[in-house]
């Protein structure tokens, strides 16, 4: 986590209190990579976009050289959503930018340099130069 644009060091969120507590969050370390494109990945309610908020709250207090995108594809068609994939991906590359994805698609998880999965709030798998195939295994068979 040396050459890392935002750190993030035990980071807990929760929500709600007593029986209705929901920790979206569980000591979450994690460093995002300077000049890195991160796809943060899991199922609905894994604790991504409290996660992504958390982040993002953490770059402003330093430099904002880091791109945040939640879902920037979901609402888009395919070539749409290339296009945007396309431009994050030359943030990165020409521009030195660090872009961190919340996505639930292996195709635009598999344009990021590390896809990081998180299942209850905890980072559980973490691949490198990740393929669409590799991520539908990871998920459990989809694509």
């Amino acid at each position: 986590m040396d050459d890392s644009a935002v750190v993030l060091e035990g980071v807990t969120r929760s929500y709600g209190g007593g029986a209705t507590e929901v920790v979206a969050l569980h000591q979450v370390s994690v460093g995002f990579a300077r000049g890195g494109f991160t796809a943060v990945m899991g199922p609905s309610g894994s604790g991504k976009s409290t996660l992504l908020r958390v982040a993002i709250a953490r770059a402003l207090l330093a430099r904002p050289e880091v791109l945040f995108a939640d879902e920037p594809t979901g609402a888009l068609d395919r070539g749409t959503g290339r296009g945007v994939l396309t431009l994050l991906r030359e943030a990165v590359d020409e521009f030195g930018q660090t872009v961190v994805m919340v996505t639930h698609d292996p195709e635009a998880a598999a344009q990021a340099d590390t896809a990081l999965f998180l299942t209850d709030g905890r980072i559980v798998d973490v691949l490198d130069g990740p393929s669409v195939e590799q991520i539908g295994i990871r998920l459990g068979g989809r694509r």
